[in-house]
C-alpha cells in the first residue's frame, strides 16, 4: 500500500469452517482496508491433507451464502460496522436464483 499498489486477498471455503469463521476472514480483511476479495471453494484432490472433504456444490454455495448474507446482523443498512441494503445488493449484482432466494428469505420473516 504505501507504495501505491493496492492489496488483493481472498479465502477459500469448503475447508471445514463455519460461517462465523468466514464473517471474522470478512472483517480481518476489511480493517486491513483490503479492497479486492476473491473467495473460492476448495476443489479437494486425492494425495492432499484435505482430499476426505465434501466439494461444496455450485447451488451449496450459492444459497448457502446468499442465505448467510441476508441473515448476518452485522451486515446490514442500519449496522454499525458494515452498512449495506442487501436486498438492493442482490437485485443489483445477484443471479436470478440469488434472487428468488432473497424472497424466500423475506417471505419467513412475514
Amino acid at each position: 500500500k504505501l507504495a501505491g499498489l493496492e492489496v488483493c486477498s481472498g479465502g477459500i471455503v469448503g475447508m471445514g469452517e463455519s460461517w462465523l469463521d468466514r464473517l471474522d476472514l470478512a472483517f480481518e480483511l476489511k480493517d486491513l482496508g483490503i479492497k479486492s476479495v476473491p473467495i473460492n471453494v476448495l476443489n479437494p484432490i486425492r494425495g492432499t491433507p484435505l482430499e476426505h472433504l465434501k466439494p461444496l456444490s455450485k447451488e451449496d454455495v450459492e444459497e448457502k451464502y446468499i442465505r448467510d448474507f441476508l441473515n448476518c446482523s452485522i451486515i446490514d443498512r442500519n449496522s454499525e460496522k458494515f452498512r449495506i441494503d442487501k436486498i438492493i445488493f442482490i437485485y443489483k449484482y445477484g443471479s436470478k436464483k440469488a434472487k428468488k432466494i432473497a424472497v424466500d428469505e423475506k417471505l419467513k420473516m412475514i
